[in-house]
């Protein structure tokens, strides 16, 4: 609610286009399209940006569309106000560490009051930034229209280029649909095959069954209410192999249908084998993704563990065997 009360003074007190830095820009900006200031915001043009220093720490794409070295217009200007206020309150900390808390309450209600100099030093920064900017553009001009003429290129090409970067990268958030398609077939393609390979290792020493009838998948032809041949003495042995020899062909029927109902769905009119190039493919990808998945969750449980020892302040004290119990 904070953001929120802030950038609706802003949008009040300025009546023209402002960027507004916030950490967390990239998912602000969802937040206040979807607030009561969704509209004002649209109207004046209000635009979300990263702080410079913070934004480094974000994806890519972010980056390309809230970092403020990507966006024009925003200059030298990195949206980090708050960090070198928050710097310079550090140096209460020497003073208010040992003190009581009346003492620390008062020194710390100087802190926010801006010295009267600082006012007058303004000046001097705007020129500052201005000279510097200058300095800046007469340097790197040449640099820039040589590679511009060398790579024939100009503004409009080099915003194309950024904005196909940032759809590239948007576009990764999701594997593309046709390999997810191929991974589903080699996925119930190895559920099918494992099925059958589980079928044809069923004892079948009981079932009064021809050799050709289960090895080409067929049910076992056994009158109703009656067991198969079996040695004296064992007839619940009998029943009891005819009922998982039952309950694994289903499940092989059940796996062949679902192999057939994505050959339908992907138009693939020959079974893939083992030794094709398109299983191969489809299997390195399948492996790619699941490498892949599990090194998201490494990384996430990484971060969770030291996210503890932070909070246990324990990071970087030497104690092995307080880290081995909370990693474990």
């Amino acid at each position: 609610k904070y953001p929120l009360a802030i950038t609706d003074t802003v949008l009040r007190k300025c009546k023209c286009r402002v960027c507004l830095g916030y950490d967390i820009a990239c998912a602000f900006c969802a937040t206040l399209r979807n607030s009561s200031l969704g509209q004002a915001v649209k109207e004046q043009g209000l635009r979300c940006l990263v702080g410079a220093f913070h934004g480094y720490a974000h994806n890519r794409a972010c980056q390309l569309e809230f970092h403020p070295r990507n966006i024009e217009g925003c200059g030298y200007e990195d949206f980090e106000g708050c960090e070198r206020v928050f710097s310079a309150s550090n140096h209460l900390a020497p003073s208010t560490r040992h003190a009581s808390h009346t003492i620390g309450w008062r020194r710390s209600t100087h802190f926010p009051r801006t010295p009267p100099h600082d006012f007058c030093a303004s000046g001097d920064f705007l020129i500052t930034k201005h000279t510097a900017a200058v300095k800046t553009i007469r340097k790197n001009h040449r640099i820039v229209a040589y590679g511009l003429q060398k790579y024939q290129l100009d503004g409009d090409a080099l915003l194309e280029l950024q904005g196909q970067e940032y759809r590239y990268l948007k576009s990764l958030k999701k594997r593309p649909q046709s390999e997810l398609d191929q991974i589903e077939y080699l996925k119930a393609l190895n559920e099918f095959w494992l099925a059958e390979h589980e079928l044809q290792a069923t004892p079948r020493e009981f079932l009064r069954v021809d050799t050709a009838n289960i090895s080409s998948g067929k049910p076992p032809n056994i009158p109703s209410g009656k067991l198969p041949n079996a040695p004296s003495g064992k007839p619940r042995k009998a029943k009891k192999t005819l009922s998982t020899w039952e309950q694994i062909y289903a499940k092989v029927q059940r796996a062949e249908k679902k192999v057939e109902a994505v050959e339908a769905r992907l138009s693939i009119e020959q079974r893939w084998a083992e030794n094709d190039e398109a299983y191969q493919e489809a299997l390195k990808k399948s492996r790619e993704h699941a490498y892949r998945k599990a090194l998201d969750n490494l990384e996430r449980l990484m971060v969770q563990r030291l996210f503890e020892l932070e909070k246990s302040t324990m990071r970087a004290t030497g104690m092995p065997h307080a880290l081995s119990q909370i990693l474990s």
